[in-house]
């Protein structure tokens, strides 16, 4: 632009007031981010959808609304891990690092599972830049063929946990029950974004929380770190990037199926899982918005909101859009262990029981005010799902069936079961 245009003053001031506004946009997003990122519940999206009509009601250019959305989605991807892993509260995209995440905080080691999760952000998106030539020509004929037998890929990944499994009439049962929750609250008419907080805090962050008050557990000092191994960072990041791959361009995949397919099928130790897991979130961000430019949909509340304020997606916008990610990434990710740090001594010092409870009532409070009384009915059923299952002592992981048993109806052709039912 400063190349081409006109050499007056006038004309360069505008110009650096353009640029100073793109930037602000998309630093204004970064703060969000961070705050979207820290506190358990609030959802990126929330803030976009909220934020959206003020778009359509003020000045702001496309590209400095692209800049904002940019900013907040991957900053809360990178640091979203950090209260799923102190504070056991998950969300649909952390789901799966609460459990192990526990067992990091019980041995002194969150700081280690948080720097996992987010230097596997860094690795997986370092990944995706060398293969986006390869990824441009290839994500078409993947598309096409992995659309159409994704519901046999998820049915082939149950039948997977179920073989390794040695509980699997009850293993069974919990798949089933929570494949009922899952239809009866993806077709509550409330819509996802609201009520899938609600059913993953009582799946998997309650009866967690609720066995610590129970057993009064203490949380020990978070210092005990291993050194991450640069092939732990390099497999890890490999398999996030695959599976940010499906999240992405896949219908019907989310990060926390997506994670599932990739932890069966690599049988990848705990360490590279959670770096993978770190990976899978961030990578998918701009992979759903190349899926909006390659095959024209949607896979993401960032690709949503940006395919409804352009009617056309051209190359040069997606590559801005790829760079502002990888700018993201380079502020956060410091920034991101040094928070993390911060609060594993902060809650190191603080009565564990008090925090707990506070996280609970946090939970509520959450529930109430994003999905209202319905919401909190489905907070109180999904906990007492999840407290079965830890009673009858079968894992957590299928109590995915609440995403994936709605997943495979519907892509087999059985969504007017669904409807004539709920």
């Amino acid at each position: 632009i400063r190349a081409l245009g006109p050499n007056d003053n006038k004309s360069k001031n505008k110009i650096f007031f353009m640029e100073f506004l793109f930037f602000f946009y998309f630093f204004a997003g970064i703060l969000l981010g961070i705050i979207s990122g820290l506190i358990p519940g609030l959802h990126p999206n929330s803030i976009l959808f909220l934020v959206l009509p003020f778009y359509y009601l003020s000045n702001i250019s496309v590209l400095d609304f692209i800049g904002f959305v940019v900013g907040i989605s991957v900053t809360n991807t990178i640091l979203n891990y950090i209260p799923s892993i102190l504070l056991g509260v998950p969300q649909e995209d952390t789901v799966l690092s609460v459990l192990p995440g526990h067992r990091f905080v019980l041995k002194g080691r969150a700081y280690e599972a948080i720097e996992l999760t987010i230097l596997g952000a860094l690795s997986s998106s370092i990944f995706a830049l060398f293969l986006l030539p390869v990824l441009f020509f290839a994500i078409r004929p993947l598309y096409s063929f992995l659309s159409k037998y994704i519901h046999f890929v998820l049915i082939f990944l149950i039948l997977v946990m179920l073989f390794k499994d040695d509980k699997k009439l009850k293993s069974v049962l919990i798949l089933i029950l929570s494949g009922i929750l899952g239809l009866l609250v993806l077709n509550s008419g409330l819509g996802n974004l609201y009520i899938l907080f609600p059913t993953f805090a009582g799946l998997f962050g309650i009866p967690t929380i609720f066995f610590s008050l129970l057993q009064k557990n203490k949380i020990p000092e978070q210092n005990k770190h291993r050194k991450i191994s640069l092939k732990d960072a390099f497999y890890g990041g490999f398999f996030g990037f695959i599976a940010g791959i499906l999240t992405g361009f896949v219908p019907g995949i989310g990060s926390s199926q997506s994670a599932l397919i990739i932890q069966k099928f690599t049988n990848m130790n705990l360490r590279r899982f959670m770096v993978s897991l770190g990976g899978i979130n961030t990578t998918g961000v701009f992979f759903s918005i190349l899926s909006l430019y390659l095959i024209g949909k949607a896979r993401s509340g960032a690709a949503i909101v940006i395919k409804n304020i352009t009617t056309s997606l051209n190359i040069s916008t997606v590559f801005i859009i790829i760079g502002l990610s990888l700018v993201c990434i380079g502020i956060v990710v410091p920034l991101g262990l040094k928070l993390g740090m911060f609060f594993c001594e902060f809650t190191s010092r603080i009565n564990y029981r008090f925090l707990l409870i506070f996280v609970l009532a946090l939970i509520f409070a959450g529930t109430l005010f994003l999905s209202s009384w319905f919401g909190l009915l489905v907070l109180l059923t999904s906990s007492a799902l999840g407290l079965f299952t830890l009673s009858l002592k079968v894992k957590r992981s299928y109590c995915m069936g609440v995403l994936l048993i709605p997943t495979i109806l519907y892509y087999a052709g059985f969504s007017w079961i669904i409807s004539i039912i709920f």
